[in-house]
């Protein structure tokens, strides 16, 4: 019969109690013993007598301190299992003849055992059997098995799941006796945490297709495998980017714009192969690998198959969506042996597709890497002329149509390389937007031309453009303040222009950057207008000065009456919202007469003047003088 560790200290103290009393009935036996002969030696009473008492007294304190070590042992056996059946671990103790004199409460509790067990645990072996509740066999494991797992005096650490889904973690310890000391703790919620935490970590939150960790993962997981085996099969990598997604979230809102990215993600799901990888790399862009194609052909016709799926319309919260898609493909190991390599000419062939016109696909050659190289040369070239001041501004006279005079100048960057020759703006300010040299390109651009047109007649306007970058930059209403009172120009003497791009990052906080500056007194232009999305709604929500209608509307007016009744609209709206309106890329005498028909206020083109240096200002101002009065 098992003896519990719980009792020992009371059946101590009892065994302690029978030998107390044992001694005090010899030393009442020796005390008799000892006065049957006080007559036969009195001489030795004395010394009896005291020895007796000192005995007895002896044996009193004796018995007083078994007593008390009873009490201490009976509170401590109760303390210790009042601490065992508190604690949040489950506890079990097997000896190494697999006997279990100690088990606690919570280890019932985690093991789903008959809380009768704590009074009479049974063997190690019976607990396995079916009256022993939810352990299953193996899940904890014997001391033979602990010394084997670990070794005398090590430790062995294993999760098991029991018959009721919780999650279990046992730490096994081998005692120096052959025992082994098991310990249970509740690790279900970690679990889920770390599962959560683990899936957080694996999965875009939107969309729940894997992220861009687990996609570079997958494509290094395959192209490694390719090398391992040393196997030539190819496999591709596709980006895709979604066309003009930003003027979705501009024009809808971004629950919208967040909700067609869910539908995306479901259509790319079902028109892909089971064994393809799809992930969302974040924004607009997602990404595939597919491990096995048959040739080029049928990769072309995968893309095509996406794209498809992507372009059909959607209906979302009683909005009809249409988005086109652009892609880039890489095909491995060809166009990059490295995941890197893969990835740099996916998204240069995207590169190159949105560059051609978007919603469409390339495949990657080797010639974009020459595109790359010649753009990365470029910005390196372009960093040393932003330091060594080698820019410069040329001037384009904007021109009254009724009055026929010069009302101001818009300033243009030029840059002139010492080996390239001029760079077309269309390259160099691309550039700058996307390595941030914008922000001190346009800070230069702006003091310099608020400097030179201080030098103007008073009449004269100086018209300078604001890039959306510009917009994110924290001191841009301190930077232009602090520019018109260091050149001394009046405010209403400058124009900024800005496009639509501005507000599709941060509409509130630009909306508030541009009530700052038109309290400030500058003139605000919207530009490019009518090519984006949503201007309109624009002209409504901010009081701009002027619209500029786009060159495109322009250059076909000659064309038919479609783009006449276009820039007549926005003449109209511009009258009725106040603003004013200027026609740019005037190149004809038609398009002039064209333009000063339809209502247009001024304009701007080749026809008057290409944009000139600064020292061919006023010699351009002059020229107009003669024809001013020629005209009146």
């Amino acid at each position: 019969m098992t003896l519990h560790i719980l009792h020992l200290p009371k059946l101590i103290a009892e065994r302690r109690s029978t030998a107390v009393l044992g001694v005090l009935v010899i030393a009442m036996l020796w005390s008799g013993i000892a006065i049957r002969h006080l007559a036969e030696v009195e001489a030795d009473l004395q010394v009896h007598f005291g020895a007796g008492l000192l005995l007895t007294l002896t044996i009193l304190a004796a018995m007083e301190r078994m007593l008390r070590t009873e009490v201490k042992a009976n509170q401590k056996s109760d303390q210790l299992r009042l601490t065992l059946d508190h604690m949040n671990q489950g506890i079990m103790l097997v000896t190494r003849d697999h006997q279990i004199p100690i088990i606690n409460e919570r280890c019932t509790e985690l093991l789903d055992l008959p809380p009768r067990m704590i009074e009479n645990p049974p063997r190690f072996d019976d607990l396995f059997k079916g009256a022993a509740g939810g352990v299953v066999e193996g899940m904890i494991p014997s001391p033979q098995a602990v010394l084997d797992l670990a070794g005398a005096g090590g430790v062995s650490v294993c999760e098991c799941r029991t018959a009721n889904g919780k999650v279990i973690e046992v730490r096994s310890e081998c005692l120096p006796d052959g025992g082994v000391l098991h310990t249970f703790a509740d690790i279900t919620k970690r679990c889920e945490a770390e599962a959560h935490i683990a899936r957080l970590a694996a999965e875009d939150p939107l969309t729940g297709l894997p992220n861009r960790r687990v996609f570079s993962a997958a494509l290094d997981q395959i192209s490694g495998q390719r090398l391992a085996l040393q196997q030539n099969t190819e496999f591709a990598v596709l980006f895709l980017d979604l066309d003009r997604f930003k003027a979705v979230n501009d024009t809808l809102g971004h629950r919208i714009g967040d909700l067609l990215l869910q539908e995306v993600a479901k259509r790319l799901e079902w028109s892909l192969g089971s064994n393809s990888v799809l992930a969302r790399l974040g924004g607009d862009e997602f990404a595939v690998i597919v491990p096995t194609f048959v040739s080029r052909a049928a990769l072309e016709a995968s893309a095509l198959r996406l794209a498809k799926a992507i372009s059909e319309p959607y209906e979302i919260d009683g909005h009809r969506v249409c988005t086109n898609v652009s892609i880039g493909i890489a095909v491995g190991p060809g166009d990059g042996e490295s995941v890197d390599d893969l990835l740099m000419a996916a998204d240069l062939a995207l590169y190159a597709v949105k560059a051609s016109g978007r919603g469409a696909h390339r495949f990657y050659d080797k010639s974009m890497n020459e595109e790359l190289s010649h753009r990365r040369q470029i910005e390196m070239d372009l960093r040393e002329a932003v330091a060594r001041n080698e820019l410069s501004l040329h001037y384009q006279p904007i021109i009254d149509l009724q009055r026929n005079v010069v009302t101001g100048f818009e300033a243009l960057a030029r840059w002139r390389h010492p080996v390239r020759g001029m760079i077309p703006p269309g390259m160099f300010i691309t550039v700058a937007e996307d390595t941030g040299l914008i922000l001190p390109l346009g800070e230069w651009a702006l003091t310099e031309a608020c400097r030179r047109a201080s030098e103007w007649p008073s009449h004269l306007r100086i018209s300078v453009n604001l890039s959306p970058v510009q917009f994110s930059a924290p001191n841009l209403y301190d930077m232009i303040a602090g520019t018109l009172a260091a050149s001394g120009l009046a405010p209403n003497r400058l124009e900024l222009e800005i496009t639509e791009r501005i507000f599709m990052e941060n509409s509130e906080r630009t909306l508030a950057t541009l009530h700052q500056l038109k309290n400030l007194g500058v003139r605000i232009s919207m530009d490019d207008f009518g090519t984006g999305y949503s201007s309109l709604s624009y002209l409504r929500s901010f009081p701009f000065d002027k619209i500029k209608v786009d060159r495109t509307f322009v250059s076909g007016l000659t064309e038919g009456d479609e783009h006449a009744a276009i820039v007549k609209a926005v003449v109209s709206l511009a009258r009725a919202l106040g603003m004013m309106t200027i026609a740019e890329g005037i190149e004809t005498s038609d398009q002039q007469r064209s333009v000063t028909a339809l209502g247009c206020d001024e304009a701007q083109g080749f026809l008057f003047s290409a944009p000139v240096p600064i020292e061919k200002v006023p010699e351009l101002l002059a020229s107009w003088g003669p024809k001013q009065i020629k005209a009146a």
